[in-house]
């Protein structure tokens, strides 16, 4: 299993490089090419975004294993007043070589605990869904854009403390 420890400034690029691998495997059939092609453009504004939580106390979390990051994940207050919950996970992402191994539920629950949440997630992202039910998310009506990607949506789904796992 990768050791999962709390991101720093140092390893910004390579978190950038490891989501950017990720969502390539991921979304592949979810994402358009061209989309997938150009985000080693959009890196450097990420990493600064990322810097930028990072130095207003947000907390970042890589799991590593001999390959490099194969995982990382943030939370952070919620952005979404409507969701009624003050925490949203904001990224959870892992290389294809990690699925499957119990890594990504290590991740949430170092990230978020057992704490009530909220997250969106790629409409039609099956195992992401899936994944997310049996940690006692469930969607909720909400919809939106993804943003940047017009007619990409994403579903919000919630888990409320000690909700009940599919």
């Amino acid at each position: 299993m990768p050791h999962i420890r709390q991101a720093t400034p140092l390893d910004l690029h390579a978190m950038a490089v490891m989501k950017d691998a990720a969502w390539c495997e991921s979304y592949a059939d979810l994402l358009p090419a061209d989309v997938l092609a150009g985000l080693s453009s959009r890196r450097p504004g990420v990493v600064a975004h990322w810097e930028s939580r990072m130095l207003d106390g947000g907390y970042f979390w890589v799991a590593e294993d001999a390959a490099g990051i194969a995982g990382l994940s943030h939370a952070g207050a919620a952005r979404d007043a409507e969701a009624g919950i003050a925490l949203e996970l904001e990224m959870l992402y892992l290389r294809d070589r990690v699925k499957g191994t119990g890594l990504g539920q290590a991740l949430l629950h170092t990230t978020i605990g057992d704490a009530d949440a909220y997250l969106w997630v790629l409409e039609g992202n099956e195992r992401a869904i899936a994944f997310y039910r049996r940690e006692g998310f469930v969607p909720d009506g909400g919809i939106q854009d993804v943003r940047g990607l017009p007619g990409i949506r994403e579903i919000r789904m919630v888990r409320r403390a000690g909700a009940e796992a599919d």
